[in-house]
Formats: structure tokens, C-alpha cells, sequence
């Protein structure tokens, strides 16, 4: 098939995919949310965060003990405000510990 072609379909893609993102933007970029509803806006990353993390956790392990403690462990080190680099390191070793030690 032509080059033509192939450029043709990438751009068309990339209108496909960029459009959906972008408008909104262009359209709305004027509005605040106010109360609640930016309350309610503020707790969508961490909930898309944990819902894509949390599976992932759960099977990176062979046990599922491991993967839980190790979670347990993620969550209190984050909780008690330490670095992230901390908490994945924390998160690491009690898998690793766990695996060890059966």
C-alpha cells in the first residue's frame, strides 16, 4: 500500500484518540468545581491508582500471604507520610522476607 495510505490512517488515529482528550479541555477550561464535587474529584487518582496497583500487587507474588504483608507494610509506611521510594522498598522486602522464610 501507498505511504500515503499509512499516514492517512495514523493521522486519523491520532485525531481519533487526541480528540476525545482535548475538547473537553478547550470547551471547559473556564469552569471550577466547587465543593463537594471538587471533593469528589480530588479522590478519583488515588481510587484509579489502587484499583490498577492492588490486582497487580496481589499476583506479583507466588503466595498470597506475601503479597498481603507486603501490602500491610506499604500501607503503613505511607500512612506514617514516608518517601515513596521507602514505602516500595518496605513493600519489597516483606515479600521477599515472607518468600524466604516458608
Amino acid at each position: 500500500m501507498a505511504p500515503l495510505y499509512w499516514i492517512a490512517i495514523l493521522l486519523g488515529m491520532t485525531l481519533v484518540t487526541c480528540l476525545p482528550r482535548m475538547l473537553p479541555l478547550a470547551v471547559f477550561h473556564h469552569l471550577r468545581p466547587k465543593g463537594a464535587f471538587r471533593t469528589f474529584l480530588g479522590f478519583i487518582p488515588p481510587a484509579l491508582l489502587a484499583s490498577l496497583t492492588l490486582p497487580a500487587a496481589l499476583a506479583s507474588t507466588p503466595t498470597p500471604l506475601a503479597a498481603i504483608l507486603a501490602l500491610a507494610v506499604a500501607l503503613v509506611l505511607a500512612l506514617l507520610k514516608r518517601s515513596p521510594v521507602l514505602v516500595i522498598l518496605g513493600g519489597v522486602a516483606a515479600a521477599v522476607a515472607v518468600d524466604l522464610l516458608r
